[in-house]
């Protein structure tokens, strides 16, 4: 049995660095792409700092921590995203993983700041003081989709430019609103937001406006039986923008065979109305979608409050 205690904790960097991002691919397979990226540009992982355990040079396991702004209540909370929790196989079932993320959210609870992930185990976490937070996730059907008029023009990006992530970056910070659980993309968590999207061959954004002139876009993702929405971002006044994203999404939907939309927006988001207004019922998402827990955990001493309704988009999960 490993002896912890006698191990060190390091945040690798250069050749240590990419030596992690292989054991990190190899226990996530979905994000070995993400990684094998970070390889080849040599780019650390925007705001991610690793926890990485070694035992000399051998990597035994890792815990990040992720440093993020998030509206709540009308202004910017800081919080602590908590991500890349692993073991190396082969040392698995021997505490590391427990050892690691005791050690973060000492550092968590030394700035007082709550903490939030993501997991597919939450009753690993529980036991942490994460609390589970219910998310909203909505469907719709497409049978009756009453949004068919092409008035604004619509662009597909598979791959954006620059120019145009300026260009988006600019409508979701200027034009729509600042509901609750919306990121603050800066300069430092902007690459990672790009490349991720670049990685994922299902996701795609429809941007409209009037010539070369955004006015609101929709990030569509291809998923097994349905399309997700995870943004739709335009002013709540633009309806004519607004119908004709939700038109782009249903021609979309069709496109790929899917028969239900379903919808990753905070709650009192402005579409909400716009959908009911033209009949679109919408119900609960269904468990068949899969959605990981969101979990949150108070800052030391604190309660957890407004934290207990917050919304994390999917377009932002980590």
């Amino acid at each position: 049995m490993l002896d912890l205690k006698r191990c060190r904790i390091a945040t690798p960097a250069g050749s240590a660095r990419v030596a992690l991002y292989r054991m990190l691919g190899e226990v996530f397979p979905p994000d070995r792409e993400l990684f094998a990226s970070l390889i080849e540009s040599g780019r650390p992982y925007a705001t991610w700092t690793p926890y990485t355990l070694y035992d000399g040079e051998e990597i035994l396991g890792n815990a990040a921590l992720m440093p993020l702004q998030v509206w709540l209540g009308g202004r910017p909370v800081e919080v602590v995203g908590v991500a890349s929790v692993a073991t190396a196989p082969r040392y698995r079932r021997q505490g590391i993983a427990r050892y690691l993320l005791e050690h973060c959210l000492a550092l968590v609870d030394r700035d007082r700041l709550p903490a939030v992930l993501f997991t597919g185990q939450p009753a690993v976490y529980d036991r942490h003081g994460f609390v589970r937070i219910a998310q909203r996730y909505t469907e719709c059907q497409l049978q009756d989709w009453p949004f068919h008029h092409r008035s604004q023009a619509q662009t597909w990006l598979d791959r954006p430019t620059a120019e145009q992530w300026k260009a988006l970056g600019s409508i979701y910070a200027d034009d729509y609103p600042n509901y609750d659980g919306k990121l603050l993309r800066d300069a430092r968590y902007r690459p990672l937001h790009q490349t991720l999207f670049r990685l994922n061959p299902h996701w795609r954004i429809v941007a409209c406006g009037t010539g070369d002139h955004w006015l609101g876009y929709a990030r569509c993702e291809a998923e097994p039986g349905r399309l997700l929405v995870s943004e739709f971002c335009c002013d709540p006044e633009c309806e004519e923008i607004a119908e004709a994203l939700l038109s782009a999404i249903g021609t979309e939907a069709g496109r790929l065979g899917r028969t239900v939309v379903s919808w990753a927006l905070p709650t009192g988001h402005f579409l909400d109305g716009r959908l009911r207004s033209h009949g679109v019922a919408q119900a609960a998402e269904g468990t068949g979608a899969g959605r990981e827990v969101f979990m949150v955990r108070a800052a030391a001493g604190e309660p957890l409050g407004p934290l207990a309704r917050l919304f994390w988009p999917l377009a932002d999960k980590f």
